[in-house]
């Protein structure tokens, strides 16, 4: 009986310490720091690189090339680069041979002769694009100029000046600024372009005036008159090199280097 009520005793008192555990609170983890973490340094802007293969913008590329930089093609079918007129005074005129205003080609021939050997050249450029005038080919209108009018100032292969598809050297002379161009392509034949000793386009003359014209001549005078400028950017000839220093009378010379 003693027993009974001891053990029974036992296991009220068992009971009580689990109630007792069960009830306490459990242990939670140790809170975090709430103390905001330091702000991180911004980065450093990254500064703008260059590609090492930019290229100017092609409006600037336009504008920094010049008239006579152009490489066109002549009659006989062969390269004909501009830039070895360079330093002379050249009048580009487009041409057509069933023209009305083709007598002209007798008053280029002639001040061409009359002006070559002071630096002028005049160049011939076939066109078709008002009411194609100029239908032969190449071989045709050379036979035709040389034949009719004596032509022997250099005559290129047939270039187009009207619309999206001119030639390009056509396209560069009408985007310069008036009068030379200012977006107006040429009106009809025989519009005359006069680049001066720099290779600047600097008189535009219309179709009508005669290549021989009192003013027209007097203004290639002036310009075969002048020379031309010597470029800014011109390379400089290399400094000589210093001459070796005289030593001191009565100065040991120095020992040389072993």
């Amino acid at each position: 009986m003693w027993f009974a009520m001891k053990m029974s005793s036992v296991v009220v008192v068992g009971l009580a310490q689990c109630c007792n555990a069960s009830s306490e609170p459990a242990m939670s983890s140790p809170a975090r720091s709430s103390a905001p973490a330091p702000a991180a340094s911004p980065a450093a802007p990254a500064k703008p690189t260059t590609p090492a293969d930019a290229k100017p913008s092609d409006a600037k590329a336009s504008q920094s090339k010049g008239v006579l930089d152009f490489t066109l093609t002549d009659i006989d079918g062969q390269p004909y680069d501009l830039a070895q007129h360079k330093g002379k005074v050249v009048m580009l005129v487009n041409v057509a041979s069933k023209c009305g205003l083709r007598p002209q080609y007798a008053a280029l021939q002639k001040l061409n002769e009359e002006y070559k050997d002071q630096g002028l050249v005049v160049i011939g450029l076939p066109c078709n694009d008002f009411l194609e005038q100029e239908p032969g080919t190449e071989a045709e209108i050379k036979a035709f100029c040389s034949s009719t009018y004596g032509v022997s100032f250099p005559m290129m292969s047939k270039v187009t000046i009207k619309g999206a598809s001119r030639s390009p050297i056509y396209q560069f002379i009408i985007d310069q600024p008036a009068p030379i161009g200012d977006g107006k392509e040429p009106s009809w034949n025989f519009t005359k372009f006069i680049v001066n000793r720099d290779g600047k386009l600097v008189e535009r003359v219309e179709p009508r005036t005669s290549p021989t014209d009192e003013k027209v001549v007097a203004r290639i005078k002036a310009l075969l008159s002048e020379k031309p400028s010597t470029p800014a950017d011109a390379p400089k000839p290399d400094a000589k090199s210093p001459a070796p220093a005289t030593p001191a009378p009565g100065a040991s010379p120095a020992a040389p280097k072993k």
